[in-house]
């Protein structure tokens, strides 16, 4: 990872797949991507979405479901008590659907 993720690093787990998902949704147009949040908000058409990535091991095979596991203390803490958008994505294309990109 270059330089640009030294302040995330210091912060936290960044988990593999993060760069991957950032370039790809960086070459979209009308799509812009802000880091150095937790994990990152994407911008489209006016609203922002706010994601949590998480590598697609962190998916149960039988249910689909995000692992409990698979999420920090805090990420536990948020899920009980934020009231806005918030998502978790593993995929470049999941994010797309959630946001409705065409």
């Amino acid at each position: 990872m270059g330089s640009k993720w030294a302040n995330r690093q210091a912060l936290g787990r960044v988990d593999d797949n993060q760069q991957d998902i950032i370039d790809g949704l960086t070459r979209l147009p009308g799509v812009s991507v802000a880091t150095k949040h937790d994990d990152i908000l994407v911008g489209y058409r006016m609203f922002n979405y706010w994601f949590e990535l998480k590598k697609e091991e962190a998916i149960s095979k039988r249910t689909g479901i995000l692992l409990e596991s698979a999420k920090t203390k805090q990420q536990k803490a948020l899920d009980r008590t934020w009231t806005g958008q918030r998502n978790y994505a593993t995929t470049v294309d999941e994010i797309l659907d959630i946001i409705g990109y065409s």
